[in-house]
């Protein structure tokens, strides 16, 4: 402790102390000092690393290699619609390929769409497995479908079939009212139907535009997919959407009814079979037409 001599001597001003050793040591316990410098062989690295012994671990952190960040480029269960002309096949190429691989594309879009398509021909021009699909096509169709991806044009309904085999997918098109599935096989059940397998194409509503527009639905998982079936009526071919109107029961006809009509609460009990269908047949051709 400081004695009173030495408090007097530095709250007073003009006091002219006499400093001395035992001076200092009284106020050295109240001066601010600095670090005392190691000796020079402690504040030489060793040639060996030295482990920090630390009692507790503040944060332990295991496999830091395995740490990523991952930004979404697009929102779960969004539909992307792409920028280009011919959005059907491109909408087919995000689904297969990711949407990544559509932006590397660039400016290219024209040519890579030709160079892509080449590809698809030649995997179809000198055999038949056109005819693998679940939707039966003649020689002539055939060779129809050949020809239309020869060419860049606006898209054909039919270039699904082609698609669905050669990306190895399962294709719904989902219209309105309605939808096809395009399998690559003629077998449902010998398809990998996980999620990952499928593409879901979605046809836009009408704009002012020439052409119709479609869209890929991203990231949906089977209970969002068969929330949207379930509100629209399977279609049988893309060349003949309903079989005859004998093969339907009343029951089937009625629910398909009230999934294509627009005004709520409309019966049926007054209505004729062949009513019911002709209704349900141009709601379909309305949703079909582009």
């Amino acid at each position: 402790m400081v004695n009173a001599s030495s408090l007097y001597e530095i709250f007073y001003e003009n006091y002219s102390p006499s400093i001395t050793d035992e001076y200092l040591k009284n106020l050295e316990q109240h001066m601010l000092t600095q670090f005392p410098l190691q000796e020079e062989e402690d504040i030489i690295l060793s040639q060996e690393p030295q482990e920090l012994q630390h009692e507790e671990p503040i944060l332990k952190v295991e496999n830091i290699s395995k740490v990523e960040l991952s930004i979404p480029l697009k929102k779960i269960n969004e539909t992307i619609i792409p920028e280009t002309k011919n959005t059907l096949f491109w909408s087919i190429f995000i689904g297969n390929y990711g949407y990544e691989e559509y932006l590397a594309v660039g400016g290219r879009y024209l040519n890579h769409e030709i160079n892509e398509k080449q590809k698809i021909v030649a995997a179809f021009a000198n055999n038949k497995r056109l005819k693998t699909s679940n939707h039966k096509i003649t020689n002539v169709a055939m060779q129809e479908i050949i020809a239309d991806l020869s060419v860049v044009k606006d898209e054909v309904y039919s270039n699904l079939v082609a698609y669905s085999i050669f990306y190895g997918k399962h294709i719904y098109f989902l219209m309105e009212h309605s939808y096809l599935e395009f399998y690559p096989t003629e077998d449902k059940d010998a398809i990998n139907d996980d999620m990952s397998n499928v593409i879901v194409i979605q046809m836009q509503p009408k704009t002012n535009r020439k052409q119709r527009i479609f869209g890929v639905l991203m990231n949906l998982s089977r209970n969002e997919l068969n929330q949207l079936l379930s509100t629209r009526i399977a279609l049988e071919h893309y060349n003949k959407p309903l079989r005859g109107v004998s093969s339907y029961k009343s029951g089937d006809l009625d629910e398909m009814f009230h999934k294509v009509q627009s005004l709520a609460n409309i019966s049926t009990e007054k209505m004729k079979k062949a009513d019911i269908y002709n209704y349900i047949a141009e709601r379909i051709m309305l949703d079909y037409s582009t």
